[in-house]
């Protein structure tokens, strides 16, 4: 190995690494904006242990819904998700159509396996493909 490549490897030191999280993303290869579904996913994240929100949330049938059927239930738990927005100064989310955020939330749901049609089709833990999904509403 040539002298002047050793002494090159030897001398080189690398960049400080940030000490401010600001500072830090700011040299983040990937950035991207957040959208409403990544505020409704904080604020469900959040209220996930107030029981009434759960309970909207856990019918697979509409027999099983709160109100009797799981779209007023989607409905309620938006409801709430805008509530605790308007509460917290998140205007992202406060601001939102009713039914945007009901749509936001179900693609939250659908990032952590939780909607009502996959959990609707799962046995045995595994997710089985129906052919009858007719009382779905998770789209």
């Amino acid at each position: 190995m040539n002298e002047a490549v050793k002494k090159a490897e030897v001398l080189r030191e690398p960049p400080r690494m940030p000490l401010k999280q600001e500072d830090y993303m700011a040299l983040r290869a990937l950035k991207h904006e957040r959208t409403i579904n990544d505020y409704v996913e904080d604020i469900h994240l959040k209220l996930i242990a107030d029981q009434h929100y759960n309970d909207l949330l856990h019918a697979i049938y509409d027999e099983q819904a709160v109100t009797g059927l799981m779209r007023v239930d989607d409905v309620l738990a938006a409801q709430l998700i805008q509530k605790y927005a308007v509460d917290n100064n998140v205007l992202e989310v406060a601001s939102a159509k009713l039914a945007t955020v009901v749509k936001a939330m179900k693609v939250v749901l659908r990032r952590y396996r939780a909607s009502r049609k996959i959990r609707r089709n799962t046995v045995g833990g595994v997710v089985v493909e129906s052919d009858d999904d007719n009382n779905d509403n998770d789209e």
